[in-house]
């Protein structure tokens, strides 16, 4: 059965996300659960894994590691968040640069 390609929209277009270690990143979408479940779906935060732990038709929801993962794109010291499928590999959607926060300031 062919289903369309679900869509994920990036959390900022103009300036990085702001994450504060021990929180988790919501990325919204569309039709996100109608080809792909949970288990079927990976994100990566630079060079690590994002845990996915809730995958809904509109919102998926991942565990990032406490420690600012190094990038894999050598121009840019943030790492990028990257979601694909798992199961059947069509591309990956870049959907935010992620600059972490902790007590003294910006990582």
């Amino acid at each position: 059965m062919y289903y369309p390609n679900p869509q994920l929209y990036h959390l900022n277009r103009d300036a990085p996300y702001r994450f504060k270690p021990g929180g988790v990143i919501a990325v919204e979408g569309q039709d996100l659960t109608r080809a792909m479940t949970r288990q079927e779906v990976r994100a990566r935060l630079g060079d690590q894994e994002c845990e996915v732990k809730t995958l809904d038709n509109t919102h998926l929801y991942c565990e990032p590691p406490e420690t600012q993962p190094m990038s894999e794109d050598d121009g840019n010291e943030l790492p990028a968040l990257k979601v694909e499928p798992t199961v059947v590999y069509r591309g990956s959607l870049h959907v935010l640069w992620v600059f972490y926060r902790c007590s003294t300031g910006v990582l």
